[in-house]
């Protein structure tokens, strides 16, 4: 027995100690299984990553295909278009535009040819200052390569390839009026010269197109160009522009109906107020402040800007010529008020006595006293012929502001918080308008013709004919009709069709009379009646 129990104690320690040693394997497992979870987990974040770059990548590599195909569209459009345009006859576009606009009329220059009109009088064209070329003959080393390539005009590549060079060469000395020394810059030559001002972008072209159409070529139609910079101000003085209280345009509304008119209005003295409208002096070329532009001059105080110059020494790399003033000077033109064309010319010699010494020598600006150059030709038979557009809104006068914010800057600047009080004014962002082609207005463009040099005057000892033939503006249609075949702004009329028609006629032969006499739609001669000057 006792042996028997001694058996069974110890088999039942040896089934303790077989549990007690099997005690540990939960926890091992849990370790595992611990183990196995994180492995997964870090597993399905580098997953998750690797997705996550992927689809980055093929974000990116999308983008990128999508701008790469957009530009391979874009440039196949281009040249599928290119090559359409090259291979279709030439009257498809004009089929597709007639298809959209209708029936496109007949250029003037075809237009005359079926008339049977002819070559007659020789043609020669002076464009203004801007749009004619100029290349170089002779410069400074950073324009090597250049000779005879164009400075103005054309592409203007050599503004923004070496733009402090080319300012170099395209100014002038401020007292000779010359090009600097070692620089040529000359007037390009050629109908070339002035046919387009730039790429795309006509200025005599139309015109030169269709005077060819009735048999016009170089040796029967030039262009002179011309170079100079100076004569930018307008000629007559106050007698033609008006006075502080006085100018012919005084009751110009600017919203009136144009109605042909080639009668000469009958007119009242200088100074009258007509049809009981509101008018404005455009006399007053530059005003500081609107209350400065309406009221009368008796209660305008106005001090002498002339005096001693108090020299501005800190700006003389700034102000050029100007260094020569400093603020106290500047604020003493804003304390004149207000100034006409005489005056004008008075403080352009008090800012720029040099520029002005210059242009004194070769230029008047008031009415002319020695008529032996002035005068027109003794050819009584000869016919003179203004040719304008009207209908625009044209700058004729300003309203300044002193704003002495910056001490190295002229502190002069347009008041644009200046308008007028109703449709009617014209006043607009400090600004006065009155009829014109946006750039000259209609006294200026038709003063001389009008009266000037209208019959027998001081200034046409021969009675000379002339006439006027204003163009009034009708803007284009349409985009596919470009600047406009009816187009009465400065430059864009010299596309259009009535103008072209008539110079065209002119050269082959025609009178005044033949086109119709006067053809107005301005108060040109209400205007010009309004001016007394000894004829």
């Amino acid at each position: 027995m006792p042996a028997a129990r001694r058996r069974k104690g110890h088999g039942g320690d040896s089934k303790k100690a077989t549990t007690s040693e099997q005690q540990p394997a939960p926890r091992l497992d849990r370790k595992v299984e611990e183990q196995k979870r994180e492995k997964e987990r870090k597993t399905k974040d580098l997953n998750n990553k690797n997705i996550n770059n992927l689809k980055k990548e093929r974000s990116k590599r999308t983008c990128i295909d999508g701008c790469c195909w957009l530009i391979g569209f874009i440039c196949s459009t281009w040249w599928f278009l290119l090559f359409l345009y090259n291979a279709m006859p030439a009257s498809f576009p004009q089929y597709v535009t007639e298809a959209i606009t209708g029936p496109m009329p007949d250029p003037p220059g075809v237009k005359m040819h079926k008339e049977g009109l002819k070559v007659k009088h020789p043609v020669i064209f002076v464009p203004g200052i801007v749009t004619g070329g100029l290349e170089l003959w002779e410069g400074h080393p950073c324009m090597d390569g250049l000779f005879r390539k164009r400075l103005w005009g054309g592409t203007f590549g050599e503004i923004y390839k070496r733009p402090l060079c080319w300012i170099e060469h395209m100014s002038l000395d401020n007292e000779t009026g010359l090009d600097p020394p070692g620089v040529r810059v000359r007037p390009v030559s050629g109908l070339v010269a002035a046919d387009y001002f730039a790429a795309g972008y006509f200025v005599w072209a139309v015109l030169i197109a269709n005077l060819a159409r009735i048999g016009y070529e170089e040796k029967n139609m030039m262009t002179r160009t011309w170079d100079s910079t100076m004569s930018l101000i307008p000629k007559g003085g106050d007698a033609i522009w008006g006075t502080l209280d006085w100018s012919p345009e005084a009751d110009h509304e600017c919203v009136a109906k144009k109605v042909k008119k080639n009668e000469t209005q009958a007119v009242g003295e200088n100074g009258a107020v007509f049809d009981g409208l509101k008018s404005h002096n455009y006399g007053r070329i530059i005003s500081f402040g609107k209350d400065v532009a309406e009221l009368h001059s008796s209660k305008v105080e106005r001090v002498d800007f002339r005096g001693n110059n108090f020299a501005n020494r800190s700006c003389r790399d700034v102000w050029n010529e100007y260094h020569e003033m400093g603020i106290a000077d500047m604020k003493a033109v804003a304390d004149y008020k207000a100034f006409t064309i005489e005056s004008v010319l008075e403080l352009l010699e008090f800012v720029a006595p040099r520029m002005m010494k210059r242009g004194s020598a070769h230029y008047s600006y008031g009415i002319a006293d020695n008529l032996e150059d002035p005068k027109l030709p003794n050819a009584p038979e000869m016919e003179i012929f203004s040719m304008y557009g009207v209908g625009l809104p044209t700058e004729r006068s300003y309203i300044y502001k002193f704003s002495p914010t910056a001490e190295c800057h002229i502190p002069f600047q347009i008041d644009t918080s200046a308008e007028g009080g109703n449709d009617e004014d014209c006043l607009r962002a400090g600004v006065y308008s009155v009829d014109g082609d946006e750039t000259v207005p209609v006294l200026s463009a038709g003063f001389m013709c009008a009266k000037g040099w209208r019959g027998k005057t001081r200034f046409n000892p021969s009675g000379i004919k002339t006439y006027i033939r204003e163009y009034d503006h009708a803007p284009p249609a349409t985009l596919l009709e470009g600047r406009g075949t009816q187009s009465g702004n400065h430059v864009d009329i010299m596309g259009n069709f009535a103008l072209i028609e008539d110079i065209i006629r002119v050269a082959a032969g025609a009178t005044g009379n033949d086109l119709g006499g006067d053809q107005v739609y301005s108060d040109v001669f209400k205007w010009s009646e309004r001016i007394k000057l000894r004829l």
